[in-house]
């Protein structure tokens, strides 16, 4: 009788273990429906639905964007940054030169840290031209 309660006990804990995974897997991904087409690094992505997560548990140095539809996915190096008070929701953060897009944050719910994208490439041309033309944020919340 007792190795019964051991068993079920030990398949209790093993349960808990993979649900409390499967939730962690969750907390780390940030999913949203992007209105645009965008450009990221050099790399320019249809508008659509998108998930973003860290690449490794331990680390949160590289960011994988991936296509809801699984066409397009994309590796991001990034860089911590800090806002004054946590964030109330999950939400990717995009440079705009005139109809161009550039993903420049990635912020998640509950947090007063999120991670930034280097300016390379085109974008570093229009930001050096944005002296002369109207640049702005724009903050896509996830869903």
């Amino acid at each position: 009788m007792k190795s019964i309660h051991q068993a079920m006990a030990m398949s209790f804990l093993i349960l808990m273990l993979a649900a409390s995974s499967v939730f962690a897997q969750a907390e780390r991904r940030v999913a949203v429906d992007i209105p645009f087409q965008f450009t990221v690094g050099e790399k320019t992505l249809p508008a659509g639905e998108y998930t973003i997560e860290p690449n490794r548990r331990d680390s949160e140095l590289v960011w994988v964007l991936r296509a809801a539809n699984g066409d397009n996915a994309t590796m991001l190096v990034t860089n911590p940054i800090r806002a004054n008070r946590p964030n109330e929701t999950s939400k990717l953060v995009f440079r705009r030169y005139d109809e161009q897009y550039f993903l420049a944050q990635v912020w998640k719910a509950g947090r007063d840290t999120g991670r930034e994208l280097p300016v390379v490439g085109v974008e570093k041309a229009l930001e050096l031209a944005s002296l002369r033309m109207r640049n702005e944020y724009v903050v896509v919340a996830s869903k």
